[in-house]
């Protein structure tokens, strides 16, 4: 009897090694999918007809493919391959490869691979499999932010599927492009951006980078055309410095010359060769009317094209204490990366204002006050965040007397090392010392690609005006 039992547990199979079997072994399979490079995978027809109505509708209906045993579908094999494995599994093992822990240094190698992922998403869209979605969904933006720069090669693979891209992973490339200063220092991928995706890049009107970071953007993508050799490619961009100079020309008609301080403007834009003696005069003179204009003798250069962002009111409260209060998100990119700062004024206030932060993932908090920080004392700077469930009561914070109408308050949220949890919020009081309100802070929780919002709790009658807000 005690073997019996011993053999019965050694042939004890779950349902999910069941449907693993029907996968790997090919006497199971009675279809094979054939991708349009000619690569083929075997599968069951009703396994995949289970998971998928638009493989019921091909494989068990009166359609021409249910009678037939070789299916061509217009996706490459592997595409095909990795679809039927996550019908199977659950799984997409394609992803573990496409995004490495550590980024390739080879752009080309990236943006193949980005766009490989890119049109699994179409194949999952295409075979209506939100789950399979949602994993390359997630698994990509979570490589665009641990590596920014990589938003460039996103952006032109997307420009390359057309219409079939994914709409939500090329909003999540581009607002970590307007709001991320570092991807500038990605030549590599820079590099290989097509003249349309370029220019799409430069003549955004929402982004929040300064006009100088874009010029080095145009500037870095002609330099780097002298690095390039794929000579398959060349129909699709150019690979003479010369030509890109001719191509960046007309383009710098997107990028605001006046909005660059003068000493960039007389070294890196005129020793460029593509913006002509006319707009750099023009960019000079309307600089020097701004001086002129300027009571008090100073004048600020680095103009934005976006303006500044306004609260928001929630219609759901971040936590309830039985009062009145209200609160207000800034309408901005969460903060992923990067440092952060912003200045409010202090124009009306009511008893229990608190200011601060918040993770943009405010679902997981709503109602909560054991997972929202809070602290209440008069009206006293504070800090909310939900993303690290610090405890004021424990000292996590420190509080920063903002009393006095008029009163400037300048944070500092420096994310620079959130990866390692040592994201940092600071504050300072009408420039005076800074005072470290949160250590240890962390952008992403629980695998979350979402990030930080500068955030207002009052009662009715507090006002706090956004003075400015800026990527140092």
């Amino acid at each position: 009897m005690a073997d019996d039992e011993e053999l019965l547990k050694s042939k004890q199979v779950s349902i999910h090694g069941s449907i693993t079997n029907i996968w790997e072994k090919e006497s199971f399979h009675d279809v094979t999918l054939k991708g349009s490079d000619g690569l083929t995978v075997g599968a069951s027809r009703h396994v995949l007809a289970a998971r998928s109505e638009v493989f019921e509708k091909m494989l068990l209906s009166d359609f021409k493919e249910a009678s037939e045993n070789v299916i061509e579908i217009g996706f490459d094999g592997e595409i095909l391959k990795s679809v039927a494995e996550f019908i199977y599994t659950d799984k997409a093992s394609m992803l573990d490869r496409l995004f490495k822990e550590e980024a390739d240094d080879d752009a080309e190698h990236e943006l193949a691979n980005i766009s490989l992922a890119l049109k699994l998403m179409e194949a999952a869209a295409y075979f209506e499999l939100p789950g399979l979605y949602r994993l390359v969904s997630a698994a990509t933006k979570k490589f665009l932010d641990a590596w920014p720069g990589r938003s460039f090669l996103v952006l032109e693979a997307c420009s390359k599927q057309g219409p079939s891209a994914p709409s939500g992973v090329k909003a999540h490339a581009l607002a970590i492009v307007r709001s991320n200063k570092a991807c500038v220092e990605k030549a590599s991928a820079i590099a290989l951006l097509s003249p349309a995706t370029l220019e799409e890049i430069l003549k955004d009107k929402d982004t929040l980078m300064e006009e100088y970071y874009l010029f080095q953007i145009l500037d870095t993508w002609v330099a780097a055309g002298e690095s390039l050799t794929d000579e398959a490619d060349a129909g699709s961009r150019s690979n003479s410095r010369d030509d890109r100079r001719s191509i960046a020309a007309p383009m710098i008609k997107h990028i605001n010359l006046e909005g660059i301080e003068p000493k960039h403007l007389s070294t890196t834009v005129t020793s460029s060769g593509f913006v002509t003696s006319e707009q750099l005069l023009e960019a000079f003179k309307s600089q020097a009317l701004s001086l002129a204009a300027q009571t008090t003798g100073v004048v600020v250069f680095k103009k934005r094209r976006l303006a500044l962002p306004v609260w928001n009111t929630s219609s759901t409260e971040l936590y309830s204490n039985g009062g009145s209060n209200i609160q207000s998100f800034l309408e901005y990119p969460p903060m992923r990366s990067g440092i952060h700062q912003w200045t409010v004024e202090l124009e009306a206030k009511s008893n229990g204002d608190w200011i601060g932060v918040v993770s943009s993932r405010l679902k997981d908090f709503m109602g909560n006050n054991e997972k929202c920080v809070h602290y209440e004392k008069g009206s006293w700077l504070v800090c909310a965040s939900g993303a690290t469930f610090q405890d004021g009561s424990k000292g996590d914070i420190s509080p920063v007397d903002f009393n006095a109408i008029g009163s400037k308050v300048t944070f500092t949220l420096d994310l620079s090392n959130e990866d390692e949890g040592k994201g940092t919020l600071s504050a300072s009081v009408d420039g005076k010392a800074r005072h470290t309100l949160f250590t240890g802070l962390k952008a992403h929780l629980h695998g979350s690609t979402e990030g930080f919002l500068p955030v207002l709790s009052g009662n009715r009658g507090c006002e706090m005006r956004l003075l400015s807000i800026t990527i140092l």
